[in-house]
């Protein structure tokens, strides 16, 4: 009984430390310096999401790539409202932090190489808002993360997970799968 209400307890803590509003006072901007951003307070909630989901995520081959591993995300608002996003989960970071793809060769699952950092609430500059209908595209190179040596073929799918500012639920964020051939 007592493992049980610990774990309970650690579920409570990590799902309060998730929450919006947990780590920021209301009158901090979401995105300092960022034209039209919107205090976080203040974002109205999306009525639905569309057909597509909240958020919609295509991967692309990167134009001019350096090796076949150059890959573009882009991320679009399908919804009537701005969307309150992590900049890590749109890609926005220099270092990438978690293992947002799958990547696979020949069907089996390629390991991630790259740093795994556990994080305590989020502070507003982390965050970046996406209006209605507006889209980010983040470049990444999958080869510095992934351990992608050999050539051959290779496939990989975004997946990331985010809350919907005022909303308790978390929604998923998951793009196509993407070939490519490393050479």
């Amino acid at each position: 009984m007592a493992m049980k209400s610990r774990k309970l307890g650690v579920f409570a803590l990590c799902a309060a430390m998730a929450l919006p509003g947990c780590s920021r006072s209301s009158d901090e901007s979401a995105s300092p310096g960022v034209p039209g951003a919107h205090k976080p307070d203040s974002l109205p909630v999306p009525t639905q999401p569309s057909t597509r989901g909240w958020v919609t995520c295509v991967i692309s081959g990167g134009p001019g790539r350096v090796d076949s591993s150059e890959i573009v995300v882009t991320f679009s608002n399908t919804t009537d409202a701005p969307l309150r996003l992590l900049r890590q989960n749109l890609l926005m970071e220099e270092q990438m932090t978690n293992s947002w793809f799958t990547v696979r060769r020949n069907g089996v699952k390629v390991q991630y190489i790259g740093r795994l950092v556990k994080r305590g609430p989020y502070r507003p500059d982390e965050y970046v808002i996406l209006e209605p209908g507006r889209q980010i595209q983040s470049a990444v190179r999958l080869s510095k993360w992934y351990a992608i040596a050999d050539p051959g073929p290779y496939d990989c799918t975004y997946r990331s997970f985010d809350r919907i500012e005022n909303q308790e639920r978390l929604y998923e964020m998951v793009s196509n799968t993407f070939a490519f051939t490393m050479k």
